[in-house]
């Protein structure tokens, strides 16, 4: 129906106190329609006000064997662009390692970028930065852990390589990059959730073992959150060339 006893903000409305569709130009909030949205919030695709908080969940992607979980590294609202591990090469008989250490590159939407270090680790030499075709148009959204299986009395490696996946703004493409391949052990599933991108980590570390059968990394989760849509992007469209382009979440 249309609603000839609201104002012209509102386009229909089931009561007068009540308007179901904005008019042109104004975002719904509540039972009333805005013409920007109040501060905390942002107008989405649907002409809503949507709250500025990121939906977020933390997503195991091997838990490995021996260790304790460090401190998580969170960088909400900021795409994963590039990434790079330490890795000990082979001892030839010594205590191998594989593993220790990740770094992440970030950048917001005006690919300003910062370096984050997960975990510096103990041993090897760090690897270059690996990143996808184009880091303006892809963001992290999967991860995969190299894992080695308990040896049974033998030398213990934990985790020994990274990959991880891209996924590209502008059109609905992913793209695998093997951030370091390590030596032993085999491959988790790639762990993705849909429409969102990883903004954190945690790895799970064993400390030196003073003489002992060292493994370094072990385990690591992810910070999925909302890859989410702003007004830039036409109702019901749901092409990733939206997200960034427009970020509520950095400036």
């Amino acid at each position: 129906m249309t609603c000839q006893s609201c104002d012209s903000s509102c386009k229909t409305c089931s009561s007068a106190s009540r308007c179901d569709t904005c008019a042109s130009g104004y975002f719904e909030h509540g039972n009333s329609c805005v013409k920007s949205c109040p501060s905390g919030y942002f107008g989405n695709s649907d002409k809503k006000c949507e709250s500025k908080s990121l939906h977020c969940q933390w997503v195991e992607v091997d838990s490995g064997h021996w260790g304790d979980w460090k401190t998580a590294q969170t960088w909400i609202g900021y795409k994963t662009i590039a990434s790079k591990v330490r890795i000990e090469g082979k001892q030839h008989g010594g205590d191998d390692t594989a593993l220790n250490g990740i770094e992440v590159k970030i950048a917001n939407s005006q690919m300003i970028q910062k370096e984050i270090t997960i975990e510096n680790g103990n041993w090897g030499g760090w690897g270059s930065w690996k990143t996808p075709k184009s880091t303006s148009d892809y963001y992290a959204c999967g991860a995969q852990l190299r894992v080695e299986g308990k040896q049974g009395g033998g030398d213990d490696t934990g985790a020994n390589g990274l990959n991880l996946e891209f996924c590209q703004i502008s059109k609905d493409s992913e793209q695998k990059v093997s951030v370091g391949d390590g030596y032993w052990g085999s491959w988790s599933k790639m762990v993705t959730r849909s429409r969102k991108a990883i903004m954190g980590m945690q790895v799970r570390y064993e400390k030196p073992q003073g003489g002992g059968d060292d493994t370094a990394l072990n385990g690591l989760r992810v910070l999925f959150c909302d890859a989410r849509f702003t007004d830039a992007c036409p109702k019901g469209n749901n092409d990733r060339k939206c997200m960034y382009n427009a970020n509520p979440y950095t400036s």
